[in-house]
């Protein structure tokens, strides 16, 4: 309770700012572009996050972490550095862009949800390529279709995900709202990483074995918001909801846990 009376408090001098929100263009709450197509910006601040433990878990944690990123921008191009993502955005034209990246896709450790995990062992973190496209049927990115492909090794597999994002009506001058629409394929490696059992997997937990096949994985919605407090001052947060394919329902995992999962994140930072 203390932590939320003090962000609460934090979130109040925020909002007391004076100043006058420097606008980035493409105006898109789902891509960072806080040096707005030119020179560099230094974001460093905090994230509040909300999700589960675990793919399927219904044990549900929120931590406190910091944030720092990079980029460095041209009228066409932008280099940045965002954590578990980094890479390099080219801006073809007023509508369409696409993205080259790595990845740095987290495992996971039975420790982190021993109720849930018990058995199924540690999941190593892994590397993977990215390449995205977004492409603007109206206005400045006010409706605009994408894709997203996420490769690894043959541990790790593929991700495949086609997106529908939406311009929601400003309530501010200030604020941007984006709605986005998802829905996801993937390989058996990438399934098995989340929802598999092998046979010593089940031999050392409750767990039935399973394998899953290459296809359907989820449809998902999720709301992005970027509020400029100031040129300096901004946040950006969203809340993520996802569903998985009914068919995975077979994984044992999933039919003792859950078979959705959301998350809720909001970063504020200060843009050097």
């Amino acid at each position: 309770m203390k932590s939320f009376k003090g962000l609460l408090i934090f979130l109040i001098f925020v909002f007391s700012l004076k100043g006058q929100a420097e606008r980035c263009a493409p105006d898109m709450p789902s891509l960072l572009n806080f040096a707005c197509k030119k020179g560099w910006a230094l974001p460093i601040g905090f994230e509040v996050e909300h999700g589960g433990k675990a793919d399927a878990s219904k044990n549900y944690e929120t931590a406190l972490e910091p944030v720092a990123m990079l980029h460095l921008s041209t009228k066409s191009t932008q280099f940045f550095i965002e954590g578990v993502e980094n890479g390099i955005r080219h801006f073809a034209s007023d509508d369409f862009l696409f993205s080259l990246a790595a990845r740095y896709e987290h495992g996971r450790k039975e420790t982190d949800d021993p109720s849930f995990l018990k058995g199924l062992g540690n999941i190593k973190d892994e590397w993977m390529g990215v390449i995205e496209a977004r492409y603007s049927f109206i206005g400045d990115y006010d409706v605009w279709v994408g894709g997203r492909s996420m490769v690894g090794d043959k541990d790790i597999g593929q991700l495949h995900i086609a997106v529908v994002g939406l311009g929601v009506p400003r309530m501010s001058k200030k604020v941007d709202f984006e709605l986005l629409l998802w829905s996801t394929w993937a390989s058996s490696a990438f399934l098995n990483r989340d929802f598999g059992v092998t046979g010593s997997q089940s031999q050392s937990s409750s767990y039935d074995q399973y394998s899953a096949k290459s296809g359907h994985r989820a449809v998902g919605a999720g709301l992005f918001t970027r509020i400029d407090f100031t040129d300096r001052w901004k946040a950006v947060s969203e809340i993520n909801y996802e569903s998985y394919n009914s068919r995975l329902n077979k994984s044992p995992i999933v039919k003792k846990g859950r078979n959705s999962e959301y998350e809720a994140n909001v970063s504020i930072v200060y843009v050097l």
